[in-house]
């Protein structure tokens, strides 16, 4: 079937914010464990809700003081270490000059989301974003992929969701919606790719989509 839409995760799919989530990370641990982890284990963490990743990570850290430890870095490095992988915006301007609807499904808050969005001036590509605001379900259940769709007036098989993490190809997967996992991103594990992990495509260049589409 031709596709109408196209969801895209967020952090490490549109925007690298890899090094500024890892480096988050290392400041939180370095604050409350005194040194820094090994980064592979904050890699596996790329894509859950950051609160659900610290309960795990720092179980006997109160979790909101953990948070704001995180974003304490956040806030004052963001704008310095985030930038917007290599052509992205050409793909972007080339799905609107297709008249595809453009989604968001992301597990980061929405005014961060919004906010490195306007930072790039990418806000006029997108017809609709889902953050973990909005839902209380998270990849990788369907959840936050079908509030997307019933939003932008697709349906599943209408749709393509890109993404580079497990997480957002379960999703994809769970929800009936054609997968598509990116090679550009630092936390896809190849060997973890299976049953609801196994992306449908893989792509290497974000241009690489018209192929799969």
């Amino acid at each position: 079937m031709i596709k109408k839409a196209v969801i895209f995760d967020f952090d490490g799919t549109i925007i690298d914010t890899n090094k500024l989530i890892i480096n988050s990370w290392q400041h939180a641990f370095l604050h409350f464990e005194g040194k820094k982890r090994d980064e592979k284990e904050i890699l596996k963490t790329f894509g859950e809700t950051l609160e659900y990743s610290m309960k795990n990570m720092m179980p006997k850290i109160d979790t909101k003081k953990a948070i704001e430890k995180y974003r304490e870095y956040q806030i004052s490095n963001s704008e310095k270490e985030i930038e917007i992988f290599n052509g992205i915006e050409e793909l972007l301007i080339g799905l609107k000059e297709r008249k595809i609807k453009i989604g968001i499904v992301t597990s980061r808050l929405r005014n961060t989301t919004l906010k490195y969005l306007e930072h790039f001036d990418l806000m006029k590509y997108f017809d609709e974003i889902v953050t973990c605001d909005d839902t209380v379900i998270h990849k990788p259940e369907p959840e936050p992929a079908l509030i997307a769709i019933k939003k932008m007036g697709v349906n599943v098989e209408e749709t393509i969701m890109v993404g580079d993490t497990k997480f957002d190809i379960g999703c994809a997967n769970n929800a009936g919606i054609d997968s598509v996992l990116v090679s550009w991103g630092m936390a896809y594990d190849l060997d973890e790719m299976s049953d609801i992990f196994k992306p449908k495509y893989i792509i290497r260049e974000p241009m690489e989509l018209f192929e799969v589409m």
